[in-house]
């Protein structure tokens, strides 16, 4: 589930695991920000706004899954 769904797999055990799901999801929408806040002041695409934008969502995504793996349901 998590390779398709990254955090959002997370709501599966709200219960016992509703911080994993506000730390990706606060993790992921905060680099989103920051990269059109970024993109705003640079006017233009700028490599930080790319790693933002690609590279934590991803870094989010490979940790939910291995967290799934991980973890006993």
């Amino acid at each position: 589930m998590a390779v398709f769904l990254s955090f959002w797999s997370f709501l599966y055990t709200y219960r016992t695991s509703r911080w994993k799901f506000w730390l990706g999801f606060g993790i992921v929408l905060l680099s989103w920000i920051i990269a059109i806040v970024v993109d705003i002041i640079d006017s233009g695409h700028s490599p930080v706004t790319a790693l933002l934008v690609l590279f934590v969502p991803l870094g989010v995504w490979i940790w939910s899954i291995i967290d799934r793996a991980n973890t006993r349901l």
